[in-house]
């Protein structure tokens, strides 16, 4: 009998790939120490992830093996317990000694650089900041004749990247153009994709961009009172916030942003940790002037490509999925209820719907939403007389489902005034 008892799975980035096998999960690490796990996912097969998931610090070897066993209907050892433990251990993805000395040597070189370094340029946009300006000028400009919504105190914008999901952009941009001027401060909550333990993760030093820099809120961070910390490393692995920064730089030039990283809405902590969420950010809103919230977030979003590296237990991985057919009829009527929730600003029906689903990626991409839906849920509208209603409300501006760089995704643009 093994007493082993195999280190947790740190905080990952979890989804289920679309196909055949609904065992199957695709591990992505947020923090980008994994060697295995950082870019494209590490697939997990059926037999591999039963075992995995298991991996909590308390359970033996054997606890594993006989629940994962009962759980797939078929033997497992205990022995393959502890060779998966040494495959997940390699790959930096247990919270073990070699994880933590990965993770202690990437922040301090992250410490150690004054800005957050702009991961785009040549590769999700261009390089050279004059056809940078035309290009997000131009997609504004293409929505220009949207009506001036002076009254707007919040975006629900793609994270998807500038060209598939363009025209999305465009819309969410657009419809916020006429606030400049009046903004103390941007702030944006993209997902960080894994229950960590904090609910919001900020940066606490300036976003570097080839428009130029876009400083911090040095108040804002205060107001939150979050202690910025090592999780800070999943800051350098998104490009949504700075896909949206690009925005924030061109429409409202020298207005400090605030960048936060939603934890998925699955986090250990549950409600209280929401609670503690919506405590912070609605000191952020309490601060002088005018603030503007976006989130950052498509509805949903999945690796469809082969995944770097697959941990099989004899299983043959199925072949990537495509968007259409049932897949995007199941999509389609998920996010028209979801879309249905964000304009009503149900963030209690948002959260129980990203929830009820059995793909942890549904949990993970709404966390942004739903903590911009209940900052501004029952708020009263900036001019009621002038807008006609006492509350604010959402308004649906389009929506898109997209499949581009070996992932596919769901996506919206909703404007809140």
């Amino acid at each position: 009998m093994s007493v082993r008892r195999p280190a947790p799975l740190r905080p990952l980035e979890r989804h289920r790939p679309p196909g055949p096998d609904p065992l199957r999960m695709a591990l992505r690490d947020p923090l980008g120490v994994s060697p295995e796990a950082t870019g494209r996912p590490l697939l997990l097969e059926a037999a591999a992830w039963e075992m995995a998931r298991r991996f909590d610090g308390r359970r033996t070897a054997d606890e594993i093996a006989t629940e994962a066993a009962a759980a797939l209907g078929r033997a497992v050892e205990p022995a393959q317990v502890v060779e998966l433990e040494r495959r997940l251990s390699g790959a930096l993805l247990l919270a073990d000694g070699a994880a933590e000395q990965a993770i202690e040597r990437a922040f301090d070189g992250f410490r150690r650089a004054p800005r957050r370094a702009a991961l785009g340029p040549g590769r999700d946009y261009e390089t050279d900041p004059f056809d940078l300006r035309v290009r997000i000028g131009g997609l504004v400009a293409d929505d220009w004749d949207m009506p001036a919504l002076v009254s707007a105190v919040g975006l629900m914008t793609p994270a998807a990247d500038l060209r598939s999901a363009a025209g999305l952009h465009s819309r969410s941009w657009a419809a916020v153009r006429h606030l400049r001027g009046h903004l103390a401060r941007v702030v944006l909550l993209a997902n960080a994709g894994a229950p960590f333990d904090e609910p919001l993760v900020p940066l606490a030093k300036p976003f570097d961009l080839p428009l130029g820099a876009v400083e911090c809120d040095s108040a804002a961070v205060a107001a939150l009172d979050v202690l910025p910390g090592r999780l800070q490393l999943a800051h350098g692995q998104t490009m949504a916030l700075e896909r949206a920064l690009l925005f924030v730089r061109l429409l409202f030039p020298n207005v400090p942003a605030l960048a936060l990283l939603a934890s998925s809405l699955d986090a250990r902590e549950g409600m209280v940790s929401l609670d503690r969420a919506a405590a912070a950010l609605t000191r952020v809103a309490e601060l002088p002037g005018r603030t503007l919230f976006v989130a950052v977030a498509d509805l949903w979003r999945a690796g469809g490509g082969e995944p770097a590296t697959a941990i099989s237990a004899g299983a043959a991985a199925a072949a990537p999925a495509r968007i259409g057919g049932s897949l995007g009829s199941e999509l389609r009527a998920h996010d028209d209820r979801a879309l249905e929730l964000c304009t009503e600003l149900d963030h209690t029906g948002f959260r129980d719907l990203c929830l009820a689903s059995d793909d942890p990626a549904r949990a993970a991409h709404g966390a942004a939403t739903y903590h911009v839906l209940r900052l501004l849920q029952g708020r009263v509208a900036l001019d009621p007389l002038a807008t006609g209603r006492e509350l604010v409300q959402g308004s649906l501006l389009g929506y898109q489902q997209l499949a581009t760089r070996g992932e596919l995704a769901s996506a919206a643009s909703v404007v809140f005034h």
